[in-house]
């Protein structure tokens, strides 16, 4: 049973890394698209491609972050589900899944949009309110690692 265990941790952490990792890759890919933008006037085709990939690898680290934990839970047959920081940053986590669906597909189809139309000032705050994303995404997995790390009650 030990071995499970640490098996799905590392499955948990290596998850984290490559949701976060990506999420921090996003977040430098429509910072540089907003300043050559700013500077060019040029809509960078290979940063868009490079942007377009990234939601299947965040699906395949959410995918493991998410089964990973169900077997944690499992293992250790729910021992923190009653303690008020899981709970907290099962919230969190909840957060973060719609947050991402809602503001972060919204955004991503306003860019789409500002790239198909040329239009300028669309595609600067879909930027810009791309980048915000990507920082409030970091600062929830932020608040969701303390919560994991220090185990408030």
């Amino acid at each position: 049973m030990m071995i499970l265990l640490q098996v799905c941790l590392v499955i948990h952490l290596a998850g984290l890394a490559l949701l976060a990792g990506t999420i921090v890759s996003e977040l430098v890919v429509f910072r540089t698209f907003s300043i050559r933008f700013e500077r060019d006037g040029v809509v960078s085709a290979g940063l868009v491609d490079l942007a377009a990939r990234f939601p299947v690898v965040k699906a395949i680290g959410g995918g493991a972050l998410i089964l990973s934990g169900i077997g944690l839970f499992t293992v250790t047959q729910g021992a923190f589900g009653h303690q008020l920081w899981f709970q907290v940053k099962m919230l969190l986590i909840l957060g973060l899944v719609i947050n991402g669906f809602i503001t972060g597909s919204k955004l991503e189809r306003r860019l789409k949009e500002g790239i198909r139309t040329n239009e300028s000032s669309l595609l600067k705050s879909a930027a810009i309110n791309l980048q915000r994303f990507c920082m409030t995404e970091l600062g929830l997995f932020l608040v969701i690692i303390v919560l994991a790390v220090f185990k408030f009650n």
